[in-house]
C-alpha cells in the first residue's frame, strides 16, 4: 500500500516541479528568441543606414546572419531541453526520496496501530474465552448447586475486572501515546503525591504481609499531578506485583543536583539481563515472572509510566538483579 501511495506521490512531485520548470523554459525561450530576433533587425538596420547602395550588399551577408540567428536559438532551445531532462531525472530522485520521508512517520503509525489492535485482540481473547467457557459449563449443569453457582460468579466477575482494568489501560495508552491527555502542569510537591499513594495502597501490601517503606522529602516540580501519581501508582503496584509474601519495597523521593529522583525498589524476583530492554513495549511480560508467578497483568503499566516521564522530559532506568529484586529509577527537573 505504502510503495503505491510512495509512487503516486512521487509523480506528483515530479509533475509539479516539470510544469513549473516547462513554464519558465517557454518563457525564458521566448525571452531570449525576442532578444535574438531584435538584434538581428537592429544589425540590418545599421548596415541599411551605413550602407547608401543596397545592392553593393552581398547576398551571403543576410544569408549568414540567419543562419547565426537561427543556430542561436536551437542552442538555446537544446539548453533548455538538457536542463528540464536534468531536472526531471533529480526530480525524480528526490520526490522518491521526499515521498518516503513523507509517508514514513505514517507507515509507522499505521503499523504501530496494527500492532495496538492485534496485541489488544490477543489480551482479551484470553479472559472472554474463559468467562464463555466457564458460562457454558454452568449451564450444562443442571445439578448445580447455589454456592458452586456462586463461585463461577465471583470467578467471572474477577474476569470482567480484568477485561475492565485492560481497557482502562488501553484507553490511558492511547490517550497519552496520540497527546489526547491534557496535561495541567502546575507545582507540585512529589513527596506529598508519594505520601498519597503509598496510603492507598498499604491495605494491599498488609495483605500480603509486604513491608512498604516510604523515604520522602517536600520536593517540587512542575508537572502534571494526576499522572505523577499515575506514574507512582503504576510502578509501586508492579513492585507489589512482583514481590513475594513477607518481602520488601520501598519508595523514596530526594533530590540530587538539578533533579528530583523517584526510587522504587523492591526484593522480588527481579527481570533476566535479557527482558530489560522490552519491558517497556506495550503488551511484554518477561516469561520467568509469567511461568513462575503466575500474576495477573496486562504488560502495560510500565509503558504508560515511560510515556508519562518522556511528557515530563525526564528519564527511567531500570536496576535489576535476578532473585534479589528491581529498582526503578525516574529523574525530573526540579522547580
Amino acid at each position: 500500500m505504502f510503495k503505491s501511495a510512495r509512487f503516486k506521490i512521487t509523480v506528483w512531485y515530479v509533475i509539479a516541479i516539470m510544469m513549473i520548470s516547462l513554464t519558465f523554459s517557454f518563457v525564458i525561450y521566448r525571452t531570449i528568441a525576442t532578444d535574438l530576433n531584435q538584434r538581428y533587425i537592429n544589425i540590418e538596420n545599421q548596415i541599411r543606414s551605413n550602407v547608401k547602395n543596397l545592392e553593393k550588399i552581398p547576398p551571403v551577408l543576410r544569408v549568414l546572419l540567419q543562419n547565426d540567428l537561427r543556430t542561436s536559438k536551437q542552442r538555446v532551445y537544446f539548453m533548455l531541453i538538457f536542463a528540464n531532462g536534468s531536472i526531471f531525472i533529480i526530480s525524480l530522485l528526490v520526490g522518491y526520496f521526499l515521498a518516503g520521508r513523507t509517508l514514513r512517520p505514517i507507515e509507522e503509525m499505521v503499523e504501530e496501530q496494527n500492532r495496538f489492535i492485534s496485541d489488544a485482540s490477543h489480551e482479551l481473547r484470553t479472559p472472554l474465552a474463559v468467562l464463555k467457557t466457564s458460562t457454558e459449563v454452568a449451564l450444562r449443569d443442571r445439578k448445580m448447586s447455589a454456592l458452586e453457582a456462586r463461585q463461577i460468579l465471583e470467578e467471572n466477575l474477577e474476569d470482567i475486572i480484568s477485561l475492565e482494568m485492560l481497557s482502562e489501560h488501553l484507553l490511558h495508552l492511547s490517550q497519552y501515546q496520540k497527546g489526547r491527555k491534557v496535561l495541567e502542569f502546575e507545582k507540585v510537591n512529589i513527596g506529598e503525591s508519594a505520601e498519597r499513594i503509598h496510603k492507598k495502597i498499604q491495605a494491599v501490601a498488609d495483605k500480603k504481609k509486604i513491608d512498604l517503606e516510604l523515604e520522602v522529602n517536600d520536593i517540587y516540580i512542575n508537572a502534571d499531578r494526576i499522572s505523577i501519581e499515575e506514574l507512582i501508582l503504576i510502578l509501586m503496584d508492579n513492585a507489589l506485583k512482583y514481590t513475594p509474601r513477607e518481602g520488601r519495597v520501598t519508595l523514596s523521593v530526594i533530590s540530587e543536583g538539578r533533579n528530583a529522583v523517584i526510587k522504587v525498589s523492591d526484593s522480588g524476583e527481579g527481570i533476566n539481563r535479557q527482558d530489560i530492554p522490552h519491558i517497556f513495549d506495550r503488551f511484554y511480560r518477561a516469561d520467568r515472572s509469567r511461568s513462575r508467578s503466575r500474576m495477573s497483568g496486562f504488560g502495560l503499566g510500565l509503558p504508560v509510566a515511560r510515556r508519562i516521564v518522556e511528557l515530563h522530559h525526564g528519564s527511567m532506568n531500570v536496576s535489576s538483579i535476578p532473585g534479589s529484586g528491581s529498582t526503578f529509577t525516574i529523574r525530573l527537573l526540579l522547580a
